[in-house]
């Protein structure tokens, strides 16, 4: 009798496992891959995609795919959902105004212009201009300049300014306090398909 049971428990225990990994399985297959999710963003805003994340926000699995605008130095977020492919929203990505890396560093201190405070962010200390940030990173690395903007990254302000260059694109991070690179990253890929 202990036998029967013993035997009985393993089986049930076999089929709830497996139909759990079917379940895992089915919800896998039901998302669209990258390529989908690159190509329905670049429908939606025809341009060069910079980055492609699976993100997870409110419940809802998204991919947000980075694209710099054709003919222009936009760069806009384009949310689609990665069960079903759509649009769930296009975004102008306007890094100087991120509230979420100033939380994130501990502080949300701002003034009435949506910039947070001076003792929020350097102290008094001013930060260099977009413009002078372009042809600090065009000093550093020779190039195109694409795209420069203002980024928050654990509650210091830096410049991130986007190069075309023979090899392919290189992202040179600038503090936004003293022109100091802090990093150049090449990326020897060309993610554009048009």
């Amino acid at each position: 009798m202990n036998k029967k049971i013993w035997i009985v428990s393993i089986a049930v225990a076999t089929i709830i496992a497996g139909s759990g990994s079917a379940i895992a399985a089915n919800n896998a297959s039901t998302t669209i891959s990258k390529d989908k999710a690159k190509e329905i963003a670049l429908q939606a805003v025809p341009g060069t995609v910079t980055d492609i994340e699976l993100e997870r926000e409110h419940g809802i699995s998204m991919y947000e795919v980075e694209i710099n605008k054709k003919n222009s130095l936009e760069e806009v977020d384009v949310h689609i959902a990665a069960d079903s492919g759509k649009v769930l929203s296009i975004v102008n990505d306007d890094d100087d105004h991120d509230d979420d890396d100033r939380k994130a560093a501990g502080g949300d201190s701002k003034t009435q212009g949506g910039e947070p405070s001076s003792s929020a962010a350097e102290g008094t200390q001013k930060v260099i201009t977009k413009e002078q940030a372009s042809k600090l990173a065009s000093t550093a690395v020779k190039g195109q300049v694409l795209q420069v903007k203002s980024d928050w990254d654990d509650g210091i302000q830096q410049y991130e300014v986007k190069i075309k260059t023979n090899e392919g694109i290189a992202e040179v991070e600038l503090a936004a306090v003293d022109g100091t690179v802090l990093s150049i990253d090449y990326d020897d890929h060309d993610d554009d398909d048009d």
